[in-house]
C-alpha cells in the first residue's frame, strides 16, 4: 500500500473509530497481497491517546534517523525500542507546545541535512523504498523538530550543575580516566565549560525521562507488536 493511500484512510477515518481503521487497513493491505503486489503488510502498532502509530512510521523513521537518539541506540534499533521512541514524542506534543513552532523553511533544512548526512543517492532510494516524495516526510520532520524544542524550552535552560558537582567529576571522572589512558589531565578552569556541559546534559536526560514515564503512565496507550 503506498505511503499517501495509508495517511489517506487516517484523514478520512478520524481517531475516534480506531477499531474500524484497524479492520479497513488490514482488509486493503489483505486485498492487495490478493492481487499479488509485493508490499509489506502495514498494521499499527501503537494508539497514543487515540493517534496511530503504524509499522511504516516505524520503518520510515528508522530508514531516515527520524527519532530522538540516546547513548544506547545503534544503526540496529528494534521496531519495539524506535516505537517507544515515536510513543514518547507523541505524548510531548500532545500535552505541550510550550512557545515551540516549526517553520517550513525549519523543516526544510532539517531534511536537507538529513539527506547530505545520507548521501543523496540513498536518501533517494529510501523515497522510493516507500514510494514517497521528499514533501511526505514534512509530518515527520515537523514532530521531531518540534519534539526537540519542546524539550529544550522545557529542560535546557532549568538545569543547574554546582562547582562541588563539577568538582566532584573532575576528580573521581576526568582525572582518572586521562590518567587511565597515559594523558597528563587538563587543569579544572581549562575545562570548567565541557565537564557542566556534560553533566548539563546528563541531569536534564533524567529530567526529561521522569517526565516521560509521568506522561505514559497518565496516556491512555494501546501497544500490539504482535504479528
Amino acid at each position: 500500500m503506498c505511503f499517501k493511500r495509508k495517511h489517506l484512510i487516517r484523514r478520512l477515518f478520524g481517531v475516534q473509530q480506531m477499531g474500524a481503521i484497524f479492520l479497513v487497513i488490514v482488509g486493503i493491505f489483505s486485498l492487495s497481497a490478493a492481487f499479488g503486489q509485493d508490499e509489506t503488510v502495514d498494521r499499527i502498532l501503537a494508539l497514543v491517546n487515540g493517534q496511530v502509530i503504524t509499522l511504516t512510521d516505524v520503518r520510515v523513521v528508522k530508514t531516515f534517523g527520524l527519532y530522538q537518539k540516546g547513548q544506547e541506540s545503534t544503526p540496529d534499533d528494534t521496531i519495539e525500542q524506535i516505537l517507544n521512541k515515536l510513543i514518547n514524542q507523541k505524548l510531548v506534543i500532545q500535552v505541550t507546545r510550550d512557545n515551540a513552532s516549526v517553520n517550513r523553511e525549519d523543516m526544510d533544512d532539517f531534511l536537507d541535512n538529513i539527506s547530505e548526512d545520507m548521501g543523496n543517492d540513498k536518501f533517494r532510494d529510501g523515497l522510493d523504498k516507500f514510494g514517497m516524495e521528499r514533501n511526505d516526510l514534512g509530518p515527520y520532520a515537523y514532530e521531531r523538530i518540534l519534539f526537540n524544542r519542546i524539550l529544550s524550552s522545557r529542560f535546557d535552560r532549568a538545569v543547574l550543575v554546582t562547582l562541588d558537582e563539577i568538582q566532584v567529576y573532575y576528580e573521581t571522572r576526568y582525572v582518572p580516566d586521562q590518567q587511565a589512558q597515559g594523558l597528563e589531565p587538563n587543569p579544572m578552569l581549562d575545562i570548567f565549560d565541557d565537564i557542566e556541559a556534560i553533566l548539563r546534559k546528563a541531569k536534564s536526560e533524567d529530567q526529561v525521562e521522569e517526565w516521560l514515564q509521568n506522561l505514559r503512565e497518565k496516556a491512555d496507550i494501546q501497544i500490539n507488536l504482535t504479528v
